[in-house]
């Protein structure tokens, strides 16, 4: 037994360095039936590995019988071995969510070599596939992240799924003896990664500042947690960092870092702890599993936008915008939320530029949008100026909802009458 087990790992050395002949030599030599538990599955994993050039089904079938408590490093090739075997097969979502299963095992450029991989095989799906898997994914799953990214790339949006809380947020539920407050979970020690120090030192004394204030206007009778500030000297290094040194405080939720490089670098590091972001990370990896990103995107704006209406009871909308980047991927986000909600966006006019005048494209928006229709507009504020008195002028009387761009404008407007009256200011996502 002892010769059949140093056959195997020699076989799998051959493997891993390079050398698939010999390692398929010396394995056809191991008595795969006399391997007990880690050893019978790394049998199984290098007999898929090597069946992987000349029979990708076999390697499919095998990697489905591995079991999925396996070391990491195993765990990583078993997971590997599925989505080059699905891949090989043409079947792109099978392979993507197996490299979804790696994204955790990778660090570095792997880990960023992976998530292109992901991202290119979800958009040769196509956005209809792609919607109807998300569709049936339950709220959580891991590939919801990616699907998102790819819809995105295909100029959709994923819908999401916005928290329904029982009563107001911030309501004191007694129970027990004891109390909570709705939509708040309680820890027992927080970490606040802010840069203290360095080019970032102003923004992060600001938001400290707010942080402490409302920490220590906590009423006395709600539960408070310890709190423990850290300085990340405005850098990714200092980031991760403070984070190691909060983990080992015993903080149980992280909340930060604030500057985006800082948050690629903690995300990417895969971190146990939970975070609060307190920004959008400067690449595209995912929020680890149970962590989340604090800001709004544009995409976030729309879709806020489209609850907000559908609450209303308006199921069919037209959308302004005036093109630019960001008002596109509100648009996107916008017109996948309310549709997934019901409703029927009618159209999406872009208005054009160097002009001063939308009548056109205001006439276009008309048919079909009935009294209990609404409007969605995604304009800077100089282009909401010239828009809104041109829709009333069209008596065009439902009610209009706003991207967060146009809030400069009603700030401007305040008091100046029709222009801040026109959009509900509870239309604005901020």
């Amino acid at each position: 037994n002892q010769g059949n087990d140093y056959r195997l790992r020699a076989a799998d050395a051959w493997y891993v360095a390079g050398q698939h002949a010999r390692a398929a030599q010396l394995l056809a030599t191991v008595d795969g039936a006399r391997l007990r538990a880690l050893d019978a599955a790394r049998y199984n994993l290098l007999k898929g590995e090597l069946a992987l050039a000349h029979d990708p089904q076999q390697a499919l079938a095998i990697a489905a019988m591995l079991p999925r408590a396996l070391p990491p490093a195993l765990d990583l090739r078993a997971a590997r071995l599925q989505a080059e075997a699905a891949g090989a097969l043409g079947d792109h979502w099978a392979s993507a969510r197996a490299r979804v299963r790696m994204d955790n095992l990778l660090s570095g450029k792997a880990r960023q070599r992976n998530a292109r991989d992901i991202e290119r095989m979800l958009v040769a799906l196509g956005v209809p596939a792609l919607q109807k898997q998300a569709s049936e994914l339950p709220a959580g799953d891991p590939m919801l992240p990616w699907l998102g990214r790819a819809l995105h790339r295909l100029g959709s949006a994923l819908p999401k799924n916005l928290p329904q809380l029982m009563r107001l947020a911030g309501t004191v539920i007694t129970q027990g003896g004891g109390s909570t407050q709705e939509g708040f979970h309680a820890y027992r020690q927080i970490a606040l990664l802010l840069p203290l120090s360095g080019p970032l030192k102003v923004a992060g004394e600001a938001v400290a500042e707010g942080f402490l204030t409302a920490y220590f206007n906590t009423p006395q009778a709600q539960p408070r947690p310890l709190l423990r500030v850290y300085d990340t000297q405005g850098t990714p290094a200092g980031a991760l960092a403070a984070y190691q040194l909060a983990q080992s405080d015993g903080a149980d939720l992280v909340v930060g870092p604030l500057a985006r490089d800082a948050v690629a670098a903690l995300f990417d590091s895969n971190p146990s702890l939970l975070v609060l972001a307190l920004n959008h990370p400067d690449s595209t990896v995912n929020p680890p599993q149970g962590s989340a990103e604090f800001g709004l995107m544009p995409a976030n704006d729309g879709t806020q936008a489209a609850a907000r209406m559908l609450q209303q009871g308006i199921h069919s909308a037209v959308v302004f915008i005036a093109g630019a980047d960001n008002e596109q991927r509100a648009t996107q986000a916008f017109k996948a939320q309310f549709e997934a909600g019901g409703g029927d966006v009618l159209t999406v006019q872009t208005l054009p530029q160097g002009t001063v005048n939308y009548a056109n494209e205001i006439r276009n928006a008309m048919p079909g949008l009935g009294a209990n229709g609404g409007i969605f507009i995604a304009v800077p504020p100089e282009t909401a100026r010239l828009l809104m008195p041109q829709i009333r002028v069209a008596r065009l009387r439902q009610p209009v909802f706003a991207s967060v761009q146009v809030y400069r404008w009603i700030a401007q407007c305040a008091g100046q009458g029709s222009g801040r009256r026109a959009i509900s200011r509870c239309a604005v996502a901020v």
